[in-house]
């Protein structure tokens, strides 16, 4: 994450943009749950087992997240106490998963999910080659992408960035480093070609073309070992849950 400052948008003045084209950037879209009462043959048992291991109370009712993204699998249950939400991803990922899960319960004060400990103190399990992690069920929908809305969102994303920045214990999550002077070449590339994005979106990002070629420049110039921290990573619209408006 970069903390050194750019000169901040006004969202009716630099940037145009369509609240459809906005929503329609985003690719893993059409988020639903679905009750689910065809399972496929041992599914259920696996989500009692991880139920049970996350101490939970026996559930009456489940649902499946119907997603376009297949990097992790949602499980929504109804018990006595409350909605739960059940996430597992591939094995490989167990790790990595599990000190997320530390830093997230380290985020106090911050609108971001709590995954809970296990019987074994962890707060993950692997069960049926994946492992699971447990949050309390969050309601509300989805990011739309309505502009009225942005900033008091952007507001609280800064919020967890500037937490998380002061987190330093990651044991040995990714490292990403972006080639920031790369940006402006790939940006031309992208608006230039003939099928990589669609006309739509290919018009979107030419109507705002010299702002973004702005951001990507001042972008350029940070310092990139001073502006090393942990962050986020991937707070696009479909992972903001907007809950009592």
């Amino acid at each position: 994450m970069m903390n050194k400052m750019i000169p901040a948008l006004k969202a009716n003045q630099d940037l145009k943009y369509d609240v459809k084209d906005l929503f329609n950037l985003e690719t893993n879209v059409g988020f639903q749950w679905l009750e689910d009462t065809l399972l496929p043959a041992g599914k259920e048992d696996v989500i009692r087992q991880v139920s049970e291991e996350f101490n939970i109370p026996s559930f009456d009712r489940l649902f499946v997240m119907k997603k376009r993204s297949r990097s992790s699998r949602l499980y929504r249950i109804a018990t006595s106490q409350g909605d739960y939400v059940l996430r597992s991803v591939p094995s490989s990922l167990s790790n990595v998963s599990e000190t997320q899960c530390e830093i997230a319960n380290q985020v106090k004060g911050s609108n971001i999910i709590q995954p809970l400990r296990s019987r074994r103190g962890s707060y993950t399990r692997e069960l049926g080659e994946r492992v699971w992690i447990v949050y309390h069920y969050i309601p509300g929908d989805v990011f739309s992408g309505d502009p009225r809305k942005l900033f008091p969102i952007l507001d609280e994303c800064l919020g967890l960035i500037q937490t998380l920045k002061e987190i330093s214990d990651t044991k040995g999550l990714y490292s990403i480093f972006h080639r920031r002077k790369l940006w402006r070449e790939s940006f031309v590339q992208l608006i230039n070609s003939e099928d990589l994005i669609s006309t739509g979106k290919k018009n979107l990002l030419a109507e705002n073309r010299i702002t973004i070629l702005r951001l990507f420049e001042g972008i350029a110039r940070l310092d990139p070992v001073a502006d090393i921290a942990l962050t986020h990573n991937d707070l696009n619209h479909a992972n903001i849950i907007l809950h009592k408006g």
